[in-house]
């Protein structure tokens, strides 16, 4: 096997502390400058908010990296994909991914300038309808968590799947909101040591690169670069928990006003970042892997055109899947849900 793909991911969400706009100003700029591209798992709300206040720099600061898509609203959104992708006909669980999904992809493509090449479900919101939609739509991977075989560089019909999963290393270090009260922000963390942050993660690094898969996925949240705890995480109504809400999902928008979260001190904003130089520089220089977008693995992998399931047999194959397959369920209504279809290139037809 030759060198192991390397993805640097960062799942762009936070609409509500503009601090988080700033974070994701300075990983672009630390990234580019090593000459490292990143891709960048944009949320169409925040691109609309990035565009509202007015962050053209941020938005520029993202031309040399990759764009992609991590849906229109983030956790909150008018009916979770896993309810309406197990419980609708197909046509209708399509339509509706369409109707929900398709003004987030059209606002981060205008907004960034760059049409989104790779998707992640956000919150587990996700159904084979929903990756139905946005492959028609355009986008050509899928970097989620799946497991099984699929969790590492395959095919599903003609949509390219790099799993994140068990593949993924962490790039935002000691970091963890867990036992962080928004409301007692004394409590706060004290600031990290760069130096001891860096040998962390080389070790981190190093250990998933031991295994021998086909790829690792770097994988951040800029706002962890500026708060102290998760946007929001006190106010969110976490619908697919709540036992009503697939039954019964209110109008949307709800209405709900977001509260900010307290933001790291300055100090150790300026800790996180220095580390995070430091593991780019790092990656920069090894020999032993090969940094990519997931284009440029598209690009690779990406064979000529044959012959293909035509509309009816998908169709078929989906009405089959969904009489047998039950994604909440399977997904554990919070974890993204594991496909038992075989690897898409079994799914080619022999004429």
């Amino acid at each position: 096997m030759g060198k192991p793909y390397v993805f640097i991911a960062f799942d762009t969400e936070d609409s509500v502390n503009p601090a988080a706009d700033d974070a994701l100003l300075n990983l672009a700029r630390v990234f580019d400058e090593a000459s490292l591209p990143a891709s960048f798992f944009m949320v169409g709300e925040k691109a609309r908010v990035l565009r509202d206040r007015g962050r053209r720099d941020v938005i520029e600061s993202l031309r040399p990296h990759e764009i992609a898509y991590h849906g229109n609203h983030w956790l909150e959104f008018p009916e979770p994909a896993l309810v309406y992708g197990n419980r609708d006909p197909w046509e209708t669980a399509v339509g509706k991914a369409v109707e929900y999904e398709a003004p987030g992809v059209r606002d981060v493509a205008e907004i960034t300038g760059r049409f989104p090449v790779a998707f992640c479900q956000h919150d587990a919101n996700h159904s084979p309808a929903t990756t139905h939609a946005l492959r028609q739509s355009g986008i050509r991977v899928w970097n989620g968590g799946l497991g099984g075989p699929l969790e590492g560089i395959g095919w599903i019909m003609d949509m390219l799947v790099v799993g994140r999963n068990s593949r993924a290393v962490s790039l935002q270090g000691s970091w963890s909101g867990v036992d962080i009260d928004p409301d007692e922000p004394d409590r706060a963390p004290e600031t990290m040591i760069p130096d001891d942050e860096l040998r962390a993660f080389q070790q981190r690094f190093d250990a998933q690169l031991e295994r021998g898969d086909s790829h690792i996925v770097l994988l951040g949240h800029p706002t962890c670069w500026a708060m102290t705890q998760w946007f929001g995480w006190y106010d969110w109504p976490f619908e697919l928990r709540h036992p009503d809400a697939a039954r019964t999902p209110t109008p949307f928008p709800r209405g709900r006003r977001w509260e900010p979260t307290p933001s790291r001190s300055p100090a150790d904003m300026a800790a996180h970042l220095e580390w995070t130089t430091k593991a780019a520089k790092w990656l920069a220089g090894r020999n032993d892997i090969r940094t990519a977008t997931f284009s440029d693995v598209w690009d690779h992998h990406a064979e000529e055109p044959g012959s293909w399931l035509d509309e009816q047999q998908v169709r078929s194959v989906a009405r089959q899947l969904c009489r047998s397959f039950d994604y909440v369920t399977e997904a554990g209504r919070r974890s993204p849900p594991r496909t038992r279809c075989s690897s898409s290139r079994s799914m080619r037809t022999s004429c």
